[in-house]
């Protein structure tokens, strides 16, 4: 079921998902229909507004081989979790979502992605840790950047974005704008370059 379609900047277009109980249908099934239902519904609301002409072929998303997720004429970007799906849609500008249900397992792995100079002290802060530093990776896929090579710099209560520095192997560090969302349900992350 679509819970929204926003257009949070000139030329991206953020889409989410709630997947409905489908006892027929395995865990990845579901996760795949959700994400073809949503990118047409993302298209047509673009031919809606007049910024996009769409034909009724259906949707075919492919993959490179890194895994990354293609849609001829889109720069894409998907991301799913118990129960939902995102996809960061955009015509010019490189992408990059992740989304997580809200639990404490993420507690268990903290030490896989958050640095000793981070500080998260809740869930929710680790949770933004790992989400920023997931969608900053589907960013720049093409860097593949380490979980350690990321760092949030600037995460604060009562906004509704921080930044990323990302050091890539050659040294050079750049500075990321990650916008994101707290939900009871779900915390969500999305960012996006020229």
């Amino acid at each position: 079921m679509l819970v929204s379609i926003e257009n949070i900047a000139d030329d991206v277009l953020l889409g989410l998902w709630k997947m409905e109980d489908e006892p027929s249908l395995k865990v990845r099934e579901k996760e795949q229909k959700a994400v073809r239902e949503l990118v047409a519904a993302m298209l047509q609301y673009k031919t809606s507004i007049g910024e996009s002409s769409r034909t009724d072929e259906p949707v075919e998303i492919g993959h490179e081989e890194s895994g990354k997720p293609i849609l001829k004429g889109w720069h894409i970007s998907i991301s799913h979790t118990k129960g939902y799906a995102a996809v960061l849609l955009s015509k010019n500008h490189e992408v990059g979502i992740d989304i997580e249900y809200v639990s404490d397992r993420v507690k268990r792995i903290a030490d896989r992605f958050l640095r000793p100079d981070e500080q998260a002290e809740s869930v929710t802060d680790l949770l933004l840790h790992w989400c920023a530093k997931e969608a900053i990776y589907k960013l720049y896929s093409e860097l593949d950047l380490t979980f350690q090579q990321m760092k949030i710099v600037d995460l604060q209560p009562q906004s509704d974005f921080f930044h990323v520095e990302n050091e890539s192997k050659n040294g050079l560090v750049s500075v990321t704008k990650v916008f994101y969302l707290v939900h009871q349900d779900y915390v969500l992350t999305y960012t996006w370059i020229s």
